[in-house]
């Protein structure tokens, strides 16, 4: 069975035609497209050939069911501009998400102010989040050691006027 290369032949595009290359028909090796222009991979690399790109086809999973509900048209218009091939993998992400009991949003302008901070990932907020407990509490503890000194000075201040 012939598998896609997402390549097209260089030698048929110099003669202004698309055809999409081939490989494992009948040798795993070559690459052929319609024509019968064959190639090894070194060939092929070497002439540079144009690439296909690829697009995703969803298709719904077994367990999968139909969903009806309204949003704005310009969200809805964004959000197919943003995820053309992926959308439904795309709405099931966000949706497990948003299920997650465990879950933490923050709004654009609070992700603006962290990126202004140098913490830009989930990660990074978290370690930051743990840095500032270690640090209240080390101030915490150095605070009540001045306080402590400060006393002892001021009674020792004392007693020597006295």
């Amino acid at each position: 069975m012939a598998e896609r290369s997402f390549m097209y032949c260089p030698h048929c595009e110099k003669t202004g035609v698309q055809s999409e290359l081939f490989r494992g028909n009948p040798e795993m090796h070559l690459f052929r497209c319609l024509m019968n222009h064959a190639f090894t991979y070194d060939q092929l690399t070497a002439l540079n050939p144009t690439k296909i790109q690829y697009v995703p086809k969803e298709v719904p999973g077994p367990t999968d069911v139909n969903a009806s509900f309204f949003v704005p048209a310009n969200i809805l218009s964004k959000f197919r501009e943003k995820y053309p091939n992926q959308q439904n993998a795309t709405i099931t992400s966000i949706l497990q998400l948003h299920l997650d009991d465990d879950l933490i949003i923050i709004s654009g302008e609070q992700a603006r102010e962290l990126k202004s901070l140098g913490v830009r990932t989930g990660q990074e907020m978290l370690v930051t989040a743990k840095q500032n407990r270690t640090l209240t509490a080390e101030n915490e503890t150095l605070s009540s050691q001045i306080n402590f000194f400060s006393e002892m000075i001021h009674k020792a201040g004392m007693e020597a006027v006295t």
